[in-house]
């Protein structure tokens, strides 16, 4: 026997519902018309499944599902109402709904759809209890073993024990969301990706164990010794893998190669040539490095007599009684034949091996290649000379000076010793080599102190000087760099500078303008860096902070506000990292005083001329004012609606019941009087049922701030929601935005059916626009009997004429709140014609 709880504040629903439901002799329903004894009948009783309106006057019927679920997880659960709302729906679902059904069809049909439901649920409801008993043991299994075990399906890890948490150091929720090839060492991820994937697609593996490397959480590596096996869940083919750490065993084992590998890797590779000689000569060993140096390969020279290498018999004999007379010899530079036999320079050294008889047994030592010094000493005596044709040609100009000290030590003149043609182009001077300064510029003392300052800390320092000189008769700037090569000497390097001044001076009047906008702008600003460091910020943005400029240039949030998070860091690092600009963003602010304000924020990334990011400009407006008059208003609406939407339900459920009750009136013998009477109830209150579904698209008009909406995109849905095969509906509309109500697709909508509705010898509807320099016209037109010409000034006021007010009446009230208007131009007998005028700036064209 099946139990069923049924809950509807509708005492007349409930008994019909109950009765009918019952038709089934396996079911018994037990109602109730309110959550809270619902609630109360779960305690006492076992049901197996619970039936629940949506609007109930004590708890909602989600309220009544969250309450349910608390205690009861796998109950089945159907919400059954007379709302259709597509929110409802998804917030049914959301919080454990298993079924949701709309009040409004046939009766018997509806409670026979919702049997057949119910029996299906309690049957799933059952499997997934015997299924749970299954993975329980596999859980047990599997978290009491050593071994790791995943399971993956597609391209995710969808299981993983504790042992693999272990291993790879990975949370199980951490693996669900890698792919399962990731987690393994690169070198083996495109073999395990292609042999999963082969796997899934239904190739027959064999298992195999095999040894292998993953990377962990911290980046370790591990070698794993694991079997990949086949498996199936719910019909779909995965993988499941065991693996145990053989980390240790591989490190063991790698350490005895590396040592072995590192003493043959020092002799191999050695940049020096190691050799060694019996005392005869002949070559016994020799490092690979010969090659490189000479051109031999070492089997080349094994066995071969040293002195063959010797082109210079005087250089040969000097090492040999140099090694004999010393025992030892250090960077003899000398000359070796390499394979083409050609001299090669290098610096040798060696020294004698004695045997246990302390007799000499040979000789070993290293030859370096000194081929690269050598050219480096050619090379500078080639700088040497093109170092005296830079200075001549030189653009910067050059002089070489000798300091005149007084009697104190201290520089009060010099002698130019040196100078180049651009310094003499530069000064203005001529004819300076050899002369004094003083002899040149008299007075120079007096005139530039500050040079000869400059001058004495270089020469007491040691340390380089600059300074910048304008020279105003020749409407100059000088930039001179000094440095002391010896005692009593220096050299100064000068620059033309003149264009830098220049831009240096607008640069400062650009500086100024922009502090002056800086401080008096009401607005925040402020840009950082890159490293999220404030570079500047003004008086109104530190005063928010509760802060000075000063106390906030050059630091981090975090250095400002220790103990705060930076709550808009995700904002400038999603900046910095596109290159876009965040524009119009409404963000909430707590300044320092502890007021809440809401601000508009435009935060714009900051470039250099190549284009690289360098800071991020924020510009902030306070809104407050603005948001707080549309909470007000929004707050308002939703009181109104929730009013609306009460005593709408209060309707719509008496209605329900008026239908039920008729419904079942047909199936009794009733007089044809009777019969008629009932089926003018019946259409009255499909009437008033009409006119209370147009109060629920009434009252959502301007909740939701317009939008730019796709003009084919909206037409093209609306077609698509209509099936006929008689009516030809041709749409030439170019590529158009429209800004306008969300509720736009209920405006075409409404037209349309219209002309389908009422036009009776409709052929063809034909939606169209124009375009003038400052509108834009759509037309939708058909051609059917059209609208007489007394009721063209109704049409739009809700007034009756068949049934089209309230349609074409909320389609004018969609379109005014963008300033859109709309009015009818159509010929009675011709068909219908509806012009819908965009003005400017609320229509643009799009690709």
């Amino acid at each position: 026997m099946i139990r069923i709880l049924y809950v509807d504040d509708s005492r007349e629903i409930l008994d019909i519902g109950k009765t009918l439901l019952e038709i089934n002799p396996n079911f018994r329903v037990d109602t109730t018309i309110s959550g809270t004894d619902a609630l109360a009948l779960l305690k006492q009783k076992t049901y197996h499944a619970i039936i629940s309106d949506y609007f109930m006057p004590d708890k909602d019927g989600i309220t009544f599902l969250k309450q349910v679920r608390e205690y009861n997880k796998t109950i089945p659960f159907i919400i059954f109402t007379g709302r259709g709302d597509e929110s409802i729906v998804i917030e049914a679902l959301n919080n454990g709904a298993d079924f949701y059904l709309k009040k409004g069809q046939e009766v018997r049909t509806l409670f026979t759809e919702i049997s057949q439901i119910i029996q299906i649920l309690i049957s799933k409801t059952e499997s997934k209890e015997k299924l749970t008993s299954s993975e329980e043991k596999f859980r047990i299994l599997s978290e009491s073993t050593h071994a790791a075990i995943l399971i993956y399906q597609d391209d995710r890890w969808i299981y993983a024990n504790p042992a693999a948490e272990k291993i790879t150091e990975y949370s199980v929720d951490e693996l669900k969301l890698m792919k399962y090839w990731e987690i393994f060492h690169p070198d083996y991820q495109n073999q395990i990706r292609e042999t999963g994937k082969a796997r899934q697609l239904g190739d027959e593996i064999a298992p195999k164990s095999t040894e292998i490397k993953i990377i962990t959480k911290s980046g370790k590596e591990h070698w794993i010794d694991y079997v990949a096996n086949t498996i199936s869940i719910e019909d779909k083919i995965g993988g499941l893998i065991t693996g145990i750490d053989v980390s240790e065993r591989k490190e063991s084992e790698f350490n005895l190669a590396q040592s072995e590998e590192k003493y043959r890797s020092i002799f191999e590779n050695l940049i020096d040539i190691y050799y060694y000689t019996d005392i005869n000569g002949t070559i016994r060993n020799i490092s690979p490095s010969c090659k490189k140096i000479l051109g031999f390969f070492p089997d080349e020279l094994i066995g071969r007599s040293s002195l063959e290498l010797y082109p210079n018999n005087k250089q040969r004999d000097d090492f040999i009684n140099s090694l004999w007379a010393d025992k030892i010899v250090k960077n003899l530079e000398i000359e070796l034949l390499n394979s083409l036999g050609s001299p090669v320079p290098v610096s040798i050294s060696g020294h004698i091996i004695y045997g246990s008889t302390g007799l000499p047994i040979g000789v070993e030592g290293t030859i370096r290649d000194i081929s690269d010094r050598k050219q480096i000493e050619d090379a500078l005596t080639k700088s040497k000379r093109e170092y005296h044709s830079l200075f001549e040609h030189m653009l910067d100009g050059y002089a070489y000076c000798q300091i005149i000290y007084d009697e104190k030590g201290y520089p009060k003149d010099w002698r130019y010793l040196d100078v180049n043609d651009s310094f003499e182009r530069l000064t203005g001077l001529t004819n300076t080599t050899g002369k004094l300064v003083s002899e040149i510029l008299p007075g120079i003392n007096e005139q530039m102190p500050e040079l000869f300052e400059i001058l004495n800390k270089v020469c007491a320092s040691g340390n380089p000087g600059i300074f910048e000189v304008e020279f105003k008769k020749y409407h100059i700037w000088l930039h001179f760099s000094i440095y002391q090569p010896e005692p009593d000497y220096f050299i100064t390097i000068l620059e033309n500078i003149t264009k830098r001044k220049q831009d240096e001076t607008t640069l400062q009047h650009l500086v100024a303008q922009y502090k002056t906008i800086l401080v008096n702008v009401p607005s925040m600003i402020w840009y950082k860096d890159t490293d999220h460091a404030f570079i500047k910020i003004n008086p109104t943005a530190a005063k928010v902070f509760g802060k000075t400029p000063a106390e906030i240039e050059g630091k981090r949030f975090e250095e400002i506000f220790p103990d705060k998070k930076d709550i808009y860091r995700a904002d400038d690092i999603e900046i910095i990292q596109t290159g876009k600009p965040k524009l119009g963003l409404k963000e909430q602010l707590i300044t320092a005083q502890g007021e809440h304000i809401w601000v508009q924020s435009d935060k714009v990334p900051l470039k250099d001329e190549s284009g690289i990011i360098f800071g991020i400009l924020v510009v902030s407006t306070d809104i407050t004012e603005r948001i707080k008059t549309k909470e007000a208003i929004i707050l308002a609406n939703k009181k109104l609606n929730l009013l609306a939407n009460i005593t709408r339900h209060d309707i719509v459920n008496q209605l329900q019941g008026l239908f039920l009750a008729l419904d079942l009136l047909k199936t009794e013998d009733l007089s044809v009087t009777t019969q008629e009477n009932i089926t003018r109830i019946n259409f009255f209150t499909k009437n008033i049922e009409r006119q209370i579904a147009f109060t629920r698209d009434y009252q959502d008009i301007g909740l939701k701030s317009p939008i730019w909406q796709d003009l084919q995109a909206i037409i093209q849905t609306v077609i698509s929601s209509f099936e006929w095969s008689y009516i030809s509906i041709e749409v030439d509309i170019d590529n158009i935005e429209i800004f306008a109500d969300p509720l736009l697709e209920k405006v075409f909508h409404n037209l349309i059916e219209n002309s389908i509705k009422y036009g009776e010898k409709i052929t063809q509807i034909h939606i169209y626009d124009t375009k003038g320099p400052e509108e834009y016209c759509i037309i939708c037109s058909d051609d059917g009997i059209g609208i007489p010409a007394k009721y063209k000034k109704g049409i739009f006021k809700r007034e009756y004429y068949r049934h089209t007010g309230f349609g074409l009446n909320l389609s004018k009230e969609i379109l005014e709140i963008t300033g859109i208007t709309i009015k009818e131009t159509g010929e009675e007998g011709i068909g219908a014609r509806f012009e819908i005028t965009v003005p400017k700036g609320n229509f643009r064209y799009v690709n």
